[in-house]
């Protein structure tokens, strides 16, 4: 009889170890992921001087008055795959792109179906975005911050 309790103790503390590993590993893994989403374009995301600010999360998990910092190239859409994920039925996968060329922040609809709207314009090219633009995409609308250069090279200092 003491022999089975000692047996399965020792299987509980081995089941236990177990757990533990695997814990171990998806720690790992979470961070892997979380590194390789920041470098997926090529360079860690750091501070352009350009935001989104939410004005209206729509059905979105975004939250009112919530920033979301921009990258050379951020894709928005409902793919997890994106810089700015929106999960609203109303956006596509891959629903509008923002990028910066030549030191001017561009948006382009990425062939949507609900379509992308610049202060209630439709998107049907390449827009330059100017600082307090409204980006409406599905039931989100998004207010654009631009920095700008007097107020970049002060926050250096």
């Amino acid at each position: 009889m003491n022999d089975l309790a000692n047996l399965s103790i020792e299987f509980i503390i081995w089941i236990l170890r177990l757990i533990l590993v695997g814990l171990v590993y998806l720690f790992i893994w979470r961070i892997m992921r979380t590194m390789t989403r920041g470098v997926q374009h090529g360079r860690i995301i750091g501070d352009l001087g350009a935001y989104l600010i939410v004005n209206d999360p729509g059905k979105s998990q975004l939250q009112r008055g919530q920033a979301i910092m921009l990258d050379i190239h951020s894709t928005i859409g409902r793919n997890k795959a994106n810089l700015v994920v929106l999960e609203d039925p109303l956006v596509s996968e891959r629903h509008a792109l923002i990028q910066l060329i030549d030191e001017r922040w561009i948006i382009r609809d990425l062939g949507s179906t609900n379509k992308t709207y610049i202060n209630n314009l439709q998107v049907v090219s390449a827009v330059k975005l100017s600082h307090n633009d409204v980006i409406t995409i599905g039931r989100v609308i998004l207010r654009v911050f631009i920095q700008k250069d007097d107020d970049k090279k002060q926050a250096e200092l």
